[in-house]
């Protein structure tokens, strides 16, 4: 196995990549390349996907092979626990460890001269694992196959479950776009939600949406504020193009419309639906990504989802394209 991640595809230095598990996460980057065309965005480097620091790794037939170490079902297990997964779902995950947030904490105690010296400071400076104190995006052997393509009887060519896209546009964008240090996004619509609940109230969609926008927690996701460097830099390259929008709103509209959504709702809200299952189903973060998933990359396994707004994938599509070359 390798004993360090590795670029590849084009994804520049923040996407690690281990032992092979490119080729398991090269279809879900080329669905991301196809998203600018198909929603017509501003265009988007590869170099840009990956905001953050993370690994890409994958089981890589791993699952076959029963592992020497009693204390794991197959070399997968094993393997999966070297980056600090505990368990992986059936078909893939995502772990973004606290463990991450060391060098957060260091960065703001060097910049209040916390430090008396270089040296002082050089001592305190956290030392992270490549593997377990980095973000991580796993693919099972499972998933790799769920994402095997096939064409239904109507000619439509696609995975049967967009898994990568799941992990990565879903979990992984759903960490990104709150910001290094913050809450995910899901969690900053799950503080709304749990005001609601201490009025008596369930928050509509439109109710959802305002408080996103009114949250000092996504105001740095705001264009129109001019500290914003990242976003205000941009719209002025490309003011004689088009194509920028403001991320805060478009995510905000995104998001709470997944999280509302009352045919989804509906459907795990069914008596027959095991009340663990309902809770995994039902919880945002889980709402985001599927709705990410198979918006970025369309699959044939329906999420549940109901009829959208129109020009709403448009509109996400616009405010990530944005965001990311933002960063």
């Amino acid at each position: 196995m390798d004993t360090q991640g590795y670029q590849a595809l084009g994804l520049g230095n923040t996407g690690m990549f281990w032992d092979g598990s490119e080729q398991y996460w090269e279809p879900t980057i080329k669905a991301i390349d196809s998203v600018w065309n198909t929603y017509d965005t501003i265009p988007v480097n590869r170099d840009r996907y990956l905001p953050e620091d993370v690994n890409l790794i994958a089981e890589d037939n791993r699952s076959r092979y029963q592992s020497n170490d009693p204390r794991y079902q197959t070399e997968g297990d094993e393997y999966f626990k070297s980056f600090g997964f505990d368990s992986t779902g059936l078909a893939g995950g995502y772990r973004s460890p606290l463990a991450v947030d060391k060098l957060v904490n260091y960065n703001n105690l060097l910049s209040k001269g916390i430090f008396r010296n270089a040296e002082e400071a050089a001592k305190h400076r956290p030392v992270l694992d490549d593997k377990v104190d980095r973000r991580t995006l796993a693919l099972t052997d499972s998933g790799v196959k769920a994402m095997r393509e096939i064409t239904d009887e109507n000619g439509n060519t696609l995975p049967f479950s967009s898994v990568g896209m799941h992990e990565l546009g879903g979990h992984y964008y759903d960490d990104a776009i709150a910001g290094e240090g913050r809450l995910t996004a899901s969690a900053i619509m799950q503080s709304y939600m749990d005001y609601g609940k201490t009025i008596g109230k369930d928050l509509s969609q439109q109710e959802l949406e305002q408080m996103w926008m009114d949250d000092p927690r996504t105001n740095h996701l705001n264009l129109h504020d001019a500290s914003n460097t990242g976003l205000r830099t941009l719209l002025r390259n490309r003011s004689h193009h088009g194509g920028v929008v403001n991320p805060q709103e478009g995510f905000g509209e995104y998001f709470a419309s997944a999280i509302s959504d009352p045919h989804y709702n509906s459907i795990w809200s069914n008596p027959g639906v095991s009340k663990e299952t309902q809770k995994y189903q039902k919880g945002n973060s889980e709402k985001i990504a599927r709705r990410v998933g198979s918006t970025l990359r369309p699959q044939h396994h329906n999420e549940g989802f109901g009829l959208q707004e129109n020009g709403l994938n448009k509109r996400f599509a616009d405010s990530l394209a944005t965001f990311l070359n933002s960063r």
